[in-house]
């Protein structure tokens, strides 16, 4: 059994490796988690251990860049930026076969500090069965979900909670100390100027609920000068798509007004409430969103119109037209 309970920052470089190369030995013995660009093994509850695979998708990257892109997130991190702490990185190279067809590619790994926190929003209702644990099993509430009609009872209770999930996230936004707000905004907008080898990669399930406030627990790996897209955007700009794409799992929200079994269920009326009072504080935290980016832009207003007119239509399906007008006029009053 390792013991995770040490204190990694103390250790040498020489230290840190051997450590990695120990939790690596013994990866199948950890809890983890599979995403797009490879694995994060947990540590207890104190470390991650990423793995990135060399697949086609970055191989070319991990192969000239990973060494920089880790410096620059350590440096993001010794900077005070809202991102886990990087402890220490390494490249494995896997043992050779005498057969071309079975080298497998090499892996990469980064050691960071574990965020104890959540996702900001639960991106759909079928995953939001960690919130209904102490309700329902995993096959009652699945069943709910995709046969309603047949426990409307326990569906309007997960769907009640799915909504105000929803609205403790955003009132958890509107109820942040400017202060606080302003570091987290500040910190995407400094990582996305000064980065080379990434952009910050802002999306629910990477923003998440902190003690010390939200935190960004991925960058996207990603050589910017080269990037068509990246390289000629400004930094409000990107700070405004962004922070759109953030709120963007809060359109599911009002679509649930429209489906058969709310509409006959007799209890329409209680769930169009909770609807209205999500649009309410979902409006309130965008609003304050886009003012704390004013404020860290010192007032610089976004001009380009395509990147107006796509924020404006993202936000116009979270919320609807007028509302999407009003918060569209933050940023750039000049706009409408």
């Amino acid at each position: 059994m390792m013991n995770f309970d040490v204190d990694i920052s103390s250790m040498s470089k020489e230290h840190k490796d051997m450590f990695m190369q120990n939790v690596i030995s013994k990866l199948s013995k950890l809890k983890a988690i599979k995403g797009t660009e490879g694995i994060a093994y947990f540590l207890d509850d104190k470390y991650i251990l990423k793995e990135y695979t060399k697949d086609p998708r970055n191989a070319y990257f991990l192969n000239l860049y990973f060494n920089e892109y880790c410096e620059e997130i350590l440096r993001f991190s010794q900077s005070g930026y809202s991102v886990p702490q990087i402890y220490d990185w390494l490249s494995v190279e896997p043992k050779k076969s005498i057969f071309a067809f079975k080298n497998k590619p090499a892996k990469f790994y980064i050691l960071e500090e574990q965020i104890k926190g959540r996702s900001l929003f639960v991106s759909k209702l079928r995953k939001s069965y960690h919130l209904f644990q102490n309700v329902c099993s995993y096959e009652e509430f699945e069943n709910a979900i995709i046969f309603p009609e047949q426990n409307m009872s326990l569906y309007l209770e997960i769907l009640r909670g799915y909504i105000g999930d929803y609205i403790f996230a955003n009132t958890y936004i509107e109820s942040m100390p400017d202060a606080r707000l302003d570091e987290f905004i500040t910190s995407i907008a400094k990582m996305f100027e000064e980065g080379k080898c990434s952009i910050p990669d802002v999306h629910s399930k990477n923003v998440l609920i902190s003690k010390s406030g939200l935190k960004l627990i991925d960058n996207f790996m990603l050589v910017k000068e080269s990037d068509p897209y990246f390289s000629t955007q400004r930094v409000e700009e990107f700070l405004l798509a962004r922070l759109s794409i953030l709120f963007k799992p809060n359109e599911d929200i009002k679509s649930y007004l429209k489906t058969k079994n709310i509409i006959n269920s007799g209890r329409f009326s209680e769930i169009e409430s909770l609807v209205g009072e999500h649009a309410e504080i979902c409006y309130a935290a965008l609003e304050k969103v886009f003012k704390s980016m004013k404020r860290c832009l010192d007032g610089r207003t976004v001009e380009k119109n395509r990147v107006l007119h796509t924020a404006y239509q993202r936000l116009s399906h979270i919320l609807d037209f007028d509302k999407a007008t009003d918060l569209i006029k933050v940023v750039n009053e000049r706009y409408f």
